[in-house]
């Protein structure tokens, strides 16, 4: 997570005392409102605790998106049964099959 290590460099160039309690709350504020919802919901002590939980809460949401993302793309049919599929409309379409007659 490069936010880290962009926040406590800016810190240092803003000439920000790091004490512990102000540096967690700003942290917190930068991140996205997501993350920080859940990673709030969680018990950290410390600025290294605060950081790890953030960086392992935004994993979990990117394999999350990817899960999804992967999921919404699957086709319904897989590419060898398709054509078949396809055949039996046709037919059915055209009158050659009766729904009534099929058997399954």
């Amino acid at each position: 997570m490069e936010y880290h290590k962009e926040f406590l460099y800016l810190m240092d160039m803003a000439n920000i005392k790091r004490i512990p309690e102000v540096l967690k709350d700003r942290f917190l504020f930068g991140l996205r409102e997501e993350l920080a919802d859940e990673v709030q919901r969680y018990r950290y002590t410390t600025m290294d605790n605060l950081v790890k939980l953030a960086i392992d809460w935004d994993q979990v949401q990117q394999m999350i998106a990817r899960h999804n993302k992967r999921n919404s793309s699957t086709p319904i049919f897989h590419s060898s049964s398709k054509p078949e599929m396809e055949e039996f409309v046709e037919y059915a379409v055209e009158g050659d099959v009766s729904l009534e007659d099929s058997t399954v």
